[in-house]
């Protein structure tokens, strides 16, 4: 009697381990299958995340771009980068056109030019008055220009300096829109409302083009031209010549008028 009970006591706790060992083996095959589901999640994770990656870099290179082509925010004038495509359009056009010309026949009289218009002692006025006056002087200039210029033309601004290209226009045509944006922004007071006595004059250079150079010589030309009227006092109108002695068109005096 006592072996058939330790008999049956060891057949009962072999049934047991039996049990847990399978209880174990299921427990192991469910957590085998999680465990799977988990690293194919998180490879899938992983394989997203670099998709995501780079279709965020992909919208960060296209927001740079649109951000280059936006309108200036102080002026609403066109971008810089805007401005010089254009200006390659329209001398691809002014070149076509010359080259169309007979031989030995004139140069036609209306041009593609470019004008450079900088503010005179801007920064000492910026520093003085501080930066929301400075940016108050640029949009008043933006305004300007674009009003005396016509939906063909284009302008741009750079800090202080104003890029302006000019269509089909006579050099006469050019000096006389000049006139009028310099003479405007001249008139106007900046320190009224301090009761200051505050005036913003400008000085412009013009450069035409002649159907041979790049835009990058034709900028330069134009930026030549306004530091040579820089040198020679300040608010003039100044006309590239070859040779570095450019023309002086206009000079004015600081009341706003030109001088007799």
């Amino acid at each position: 009697m006592a072996s058939e009970k330790r008999s049956t006591a060891s057949n009962t706790q072999t049934i047991d381990y039996f049990r847990r060992y399978k209880d174990l083996e299921g427990l192991y095959r469910t957590v085998s299958v999680q465990l799977e589901e988990a690293r194919k999640a998180l490879e899938r994770s992983f394989l997203d995340r670099e998709d995501l990656g780079k279709e965020l870099q992909a919208l960060k290179a296209r927001l740079a771009q649109l951000q280059e082509f936006a309108v200036d925010e102080m002026t609403n004038l066109a971008p810089c980068p805007l401005l010089d495509r254009q200006l390659e359009a329209y001398m691809e056009q002014f070149k076509r056109a010359v080259h169309g010309l007979a031989s030995g026949a004139p140069m036609p009289e209306n041009r593609l030019i470019v004008l450079s218009l900088d503010l005179d002692q801007f920064s000492a006025i910026n520093d003085r008055c501080g930066r929301a006056f400075g940016d108050h002087v640029l949009r008043f200039a933006g305004q300007v220009i674009t009003s005396r210029i016509r939906k063909c033309d284009i302008a741009s601004r750079k800090g202080q300096r104003f890029t302006v290209v000019l269509v089909e226009c006579t050099a006469r045509g050019a000096l006389f829109k000049v006139r009028e944006i310099v003479q405007r922004i001249a008139n106007e007071n900046f320190g009224e409302s301090t009761g200051e006595q505050i005036q913003v004059t400008a000085t412009v250079g013009i450069a035409e083009y002649d159907g041979k150079i790049a835009r990058e010589e034709l900028l330069r030309r134009a930026d030549c031209a306004m530091k040579f009227g820089k040198d020679q006092g300040r608010y003039c109108t100044v006309l590239y010549r070859e040779g570095g002695v450019h023309q002086v068109m206009e000079s004015f005096i600081r009341n706003g008028k030109p001088k007799e």
